[in-house]
């Protein structure tokens, strides 16, 4: 059982003073965030022969990063008002099992639930025609799902390590949006984005598997890499009332509210290393070759926030 309780003081220290916010405004130390931020967590296993079984549960609460405290923490000393912790609650149920040191096999449920997190986005707004300092907050996630792994000793010289994942990462409410000119701190909207339901961006579907061979500080391993139902990480902007307010057709909002799916993701990495032992001391020589298939489909992507056609 483990239980933290600690402050936090945060503050900017501005070193140039920024003729768009003189003085105080952008140089010299800002006003100081206090935060406290907490975390209980408590891990249960029970040991039956070769099996295992565990539980462990975890609450905690932690302050935003300091560039989610700022407008515009590069020249700008306001704070971004009612600032929270983010809370996360979150368990896992898992299974284990070991025969004679061949083989080990472990699978894992989770669950973890993220309220009140907060991000700071920078762009340039289409309707207000001007760079924005744009702060979300109240952003609630979930995520489940199950894991297995297992490490396999095949012989003297071969074995095997296998990993696959299977879970859902959503968006569970809606985010309050506000938008401050970045000129002068003016406030020009607040807008809530129905950004509920939708994917995180991180991939949903992942499988590990590799080989290595080992004999006489020769190592040579293959992995084959795989991740799927994978998404565009949507933009909360564009899915924001002040946006899908403006769609000219029903084609055109349920373009913005659409959310791409990517191809799956294949890799295929190849290593080969020698180590040699040389009386006080070992060296390594290691050649490797990534993603030897040449595939190009192992690429991430995000929605721009952007809305005009240029």
């Amino acid at each position: 059982v483990a239980l933290s309780l600690s402050t936090e003081h945060t503050h900017r220290l501005g070193f140039y003073e920024k003729e768009l916010f003189p003085n105080s405004g952008s140089y010299g130390r800002s006003a100081t965030i206090k935060m406290l931020p907490y975390l209980f967590a408590a891990h249960w296993t029970h040991y039956i022969d070769n099996h295992r079984i565990g539980t462990a549960i975890m609450a905690r609460g932690v302050s935003p990063q300091c560039n989610n405290m700022f407008l515009q923490s590069e020249y700008n000393n306001r704070i971004v008002s009612n600032l929270s912790l983010a809370k996360t609650v979150a368990g896992e149920v898992y299974y284990g099992f070991t025969l004679s040191d061949k083989l080990t096999l472990t699978t894992t449920l989770f669950a973890t639930s993220t309220l009140d997190d907060c991000d700071v986005i920078h762009y340039y707004d289409d309707l207000a025609d001007q760079y924005v300092d744009c702060v979300v907050s109240g952003v609630d996630t979930f995520a489940g799902g199950i894991e297995a792994k297992a490490n396999v000793e095949w012989s003297r010289f071969f074995n095997s390590s296998f990993m696959v994942s299977a879970f859902t990462s959503r968006y569970t409410d809606s985010a309050s949006i506000t938008l401050y000119a970045d000129a002068n701190n003016a406030h020009i909207a607040t807008s809530s984005s129905h950004i509920a339901n939708y994917k995180t961006g991180v991939p949903e579907l992942a499988a590990y598997g590799d080989i290595e061979f080992s004999y006489a500080g020769w190592e040579i391993r293959a992995a084959l890499q795989y991740c799927g139902m994978r998404h565009i990480s949507p933009s909360f902007v564009r899915r924001s009332e002040r946006i899908i307010g403006h769609a000219s057709s029903t084609e055109h909002r349920t373009l913005l509210m659409s959310q791409q799916r990517i191809d799956d993701a294949f890799g295929l990495d190849v290593t080969l290393s020698k180590w040699f032992n040389l009386d006080k001391f070992s060296l390594g020589i290691q050649f490797s070759a990534r993603n030897l298939l040449g595939t190009n489909n192992i690429v991430s992507g995000y929605e721009q926030n952007r809305v005009r056609q240029i």
